[in-house]
């Protein structure tokens, strides 16, 4: 069923019939939207087999956009319960001017001069009505889901991602490096990928991977922390306690840039030199300003140092990173877990690092040896109530991530030139994705829409 609304309040607008008729006919129309949802089962059962056969007949995995808004009948979720109807308050404003116009015809005042007053007063509420509905339909969430594997571990298949549909204000504003959009692919569907090189109204900029990092005019482009929790994959670490509190983290010396998320794939590992350690920390209220505790995490030989003021629970990443050692801390609410399920870092990290200096030796490529302390006042004096609130401070979570290690292009290129109006585009799994690396640079009035939230799906 598909309703041209436009044409709907047209007819009314000239007709001088019962305005009642037509508020009926429009409350049936919004009792006939339910009658969509069985249909878009339907749909949805074709589009979850054409997801599968694009899936199969793919040589080399990208992250492609199954379409979950059907054109004549939208789905309804519990993400979007209205987007299968019309809004009740949108009726309400279209049947609010509908009878007035019906009481201004039953009170002979139709052949009555039109007065701007009377004007007014019935084309206000229609009008609000009109402008309501416009504006729910074209700021609806779209809403899709993930086929692909070449923007893992952040997005795998099955999850779900919610973009605004007004795209042509979302390319009103240039992109921001480093974020995750929707762009009409030159090979494929529309697919998702991370911006990582900016030609657009700049002049054009030249751009490399180098050692596995992002290199823009000879500078390496360092990934915030909210971008690393998208990007970092876990690394197995085996933990030996120390008696003065220190845990150290023993890791397989080198990291290799491997993924659990495609054990079926058959390729060449790397080495990965950008390492670090994510924590979550529970501070006591005995932690005060006169005994405060104080978090070191080492990495090699450059440590981190915190000092903390309790009761609060933290989130903390240090780390080796695009050639420069990196930290920063920031409390983590109480109900929240550990980690969110697509990334090893604790949940709401900041959007920058609050330390961040260069890493002394850059080229180096040997693993970094890890560890995190915890110290209290007590380790320096004999108080036992400084010891009990020593014994409290917990370490609730501890894990080892790894940076994405970025790979040159299957011909062996390694720098490329953006011109202005250009971008370059990456996925984030990068022996799985083909993007900008086989394309070239990629024109900007491709990207489609700017991720806005990624809901997991049951493909974990």
């Amino acid at each position: 069923m598909r309703l041209d609304t436009e044409g709907q309040l047209f007819d009314v607008v000239g007709t001088r019939g019962s305005a009642t008729a037509l508020a009926g006919r429009l409350y049936r129309w919004k009792q006939q939207g339910n009658e969509c949802a069985d249909d878009c089962d339907h749909d949805e059962q074709l589009n979850q087999r054409e997801a599968t056969s694009m899936k199969a007949s793919s040589t080399r995995p990208r992250t492609t956009l199954t379409d979950r808004r059907d054109h004549s009948c939208f789905q309804n979720n519990s993400l979007f319960p209205c987007r299968n109807r019309l809004p009740n308050f949108a009726i309400c404003f279209l049947s609010l001017g509908l009878a007035i116009i019906d009481y201004s015809e039953k009170e002979g005042q139709a052949d009555e001069l039109m007065t701007p007053r009377r004007f007014c007063f019935i084309a206000a509420p229609l009008a609000a009505g009109l402008l309501a509905v416009a504006a729910l339909a074209f700021n609806r969430p779209i809403c899709r889901h993930v086929d692909g594997l070449s923007m893992a571990p952040g997005l795998l298949p099955g999850d779900r991602v919610t973009m605004q549909p007004a795209g042509m204000f979302a390319r009103a504003r240039q992109p921001r490096r480093l974020e995750r959009w929707v762009l009409d692919a030159p090979e494929s569907s529309p697919a998702v990928k991370r911006v990582v090189g900016l030609g657009a109204k700049m002049g054009g900029e030249q751009l490399s991977i180098q050692e596995g990092d992002l290199v823009v005019d000879g500078a390496t482009v360092l990934a915030p922390p909210r971008v690393l929790a998208q990007t970092a994959s876990p690394v197995a670490a085996e933990k030996r306690y120390a008696a003065d509190g220190t845990i150290e983290l023993v890791v397989q010396s080198p990291i290799y840039d491997d993924a659990s998320f495609a054990p079926d794939e058959r390729r060449l590992l790397l080495p990965v030199r950008d390492v670090g350690v994510a924590a979550v920390i529970r501070v006591p209220a005995t932690a005060t300003r006169q005994s405060p505790a104080r978090v070191v995490i080492r990495i090699e030989n450059r440590g981190i140092a915190w000092t903390v003021i309790g009761p609060v629970r933290l989130g903390m990443v240090a780390g080796r990173l695009d050639g420069n050692l990196v930290g920063a801390a920031w409390p983590v609410a109480a109900q929240m877990p550990a980690h969110g399920p697509r990334t090893t870092l604790p949940p709401g990290p900041p959007l920058h690092w609050s330390i961040n200096s260069p890493w002394p030796d850059a080229a180096s490529k040997e693993t970094p040896s890890l560890s995190v302390r915890v110290e209290h006042a007590a380790n320096r004096s004999a108080s036992a109530a400084h010891a009990l609130a020593f014994e409290e401070t917990a370490v609730e979570e501890l894990v080892v991530w790894r940076d994405i290690l970025y790979r040159p292009a299957a011909n062996g290129t390694t720098h490329w030139l953006i011109g202005p109006d250009q971008i370059f585009v990456l996925g984030d799994f990068p022996s799985g994705s083909r993007d900008s690396r086989h394309w070239g640079p990629l024109d900007v009035r491709l990207l489609l829409h700017c991720l806005d939230e990624v809901i997991v799906g049951d493909h974990r």
